[in-house]
């Protein structure tokens, strides 16, 4: 009768490996779900800081178009349209 010597080679070894290697998965998958999340939130908190700037700084039908003198001289530059 074979008995193991508790270094994983016997009875239920592999179970072990198994459950250690879903519980390794899942702490990587919760690190990179939260990781996410706050990546999500940081990008919301820019596209609203720049929606308020845009309200506060800018005025309807005020500001200007670009560099249109340059575009038609220098072939390089491209028109703003």
């Amino acid at each position: 009768m074979a008995v193991g010597n508790g270094t994983g080679t016997g009875a239920g070894g592999g179970s072990r490996n198994l459950i250690l290697a879903a519980m390794i998965f899942a702490v990587a998958m919760t690190f990179i779900a939260y990781a996410t999340r706050s990546v999500l939130y940081v990008m919301a908190a820019i596209m609203a800081a720049a929606a308020v700037a845009g309200f506060i700084g800018l005025r309807a039908g005020v500001q200007e178009e670009g560099n249109v003198k340059a575009a038609e001289t220098d072939p390089e530059v491209e028109a703003v349209t």
